[in-house]
């Protein structure tokens, strides 16, 4: 069986709910059962910024799901996706006043690492999400591609995090195009 598999190193710029913004990278890898239709394994991660006072975060996805790419133009190869998987959404609250107290009553000489958890809350949590998007990739020649924009909506079900339940993602890149070519393939 002729294959190609398409592996993409993004970066990217999510708006979630509240303000938060979350910017990040991550990488996918297409493996193509067709000239047109592939299957897609997507990893993404950010930190979530503007949180506010005290407060961290980072959220990562996993997903899976079907690709269709259209390969009818000459340099052009414009295609939508539809993913389904998780995210994982992690945050930590930081309690000024007991870090205060904490550092105070410190022997001399401690590990900031020993002492972090005793001022920190941690939350964490897991959910399925779901990915639907579409881009369009220039290629540049039949190993190189530039992703040159890529704009999907994300909704999570992690319910236990306090923002990004869905957030639109605008991501670019550069796509490594490796393996053998499909039947039919033209040459991008």
């Amino acid at each position: 069986m002729l294959f190609r598999s398409l592996m993409s190193n993004d970066m990217w710029l999510g708006i979630a709910h509240e303000n938060v913004l979350c910017l990040g990278g991550g990488g996918s890898g297409t493996f193509n059962i067709t000239r047109s239709f592939g299957i897609e394994g997507d990893v993404s991660g950010c930190k979530m910024l503007g949180l506010g006072t005290d407060l961290s975060g980072d959220a990562t996805t996993f997903m899976l799901g079907p690709r269709y790419t259209y390969r009818g133009m000459s340099h052009w190869a414009p295609w939508a996706h539809a993913l389904v998987g998780g995210e994982k959404i992690t945050q930590e609250l930081l309690n000024p006043a007991e870090k205060e107290a904490v550092d105070a009553a410190a022997p001399a000489n401690t590990s900031a690492f020993v002492l972090h958890d005793k001022y920190t809350t941690h939350y964490e949590t897991t959910g399925m999400a779901a990915e639907f998007g579409a881009g369009i990739d220039w290629v540049l020649n039949p190993a190189v591609a530039f992703r040159v924009g890529d704009f999907d909506y994300l909704h999570s079900w992690a319910s236990e995090s306090r923002v990004h339940s869905s957030d639109a993602r605008l991501t670019m890149g550069v796509v490594l195009r490796i393996g053998s070519r499909p039947e039919g393939h033209d040459g991008i």
